[in-house]
């Protein structure tokens, strides 16, 4: 039973840590397009 909570629990971080990275990934692209579409409009 503790063996499938400790399983469980690794699975969980393991995904946390996967979604955080790949939203902070999307966030820096997002955020590249708007710096850039930033600096496009003007010119």
């Amino acid at each position: 039973m503790s063996y499938w909570y400790k399983f469980i629990s690794l699975c969980r971080a393991i995904n946390l840590q996967e979604i955080f990275r790949i939203s902070t990934f999307f966030c820096q692209i997002i955020m590249q397009i708007t710096l850039t579409c930033t600096y496009v409009k003007p010119m």
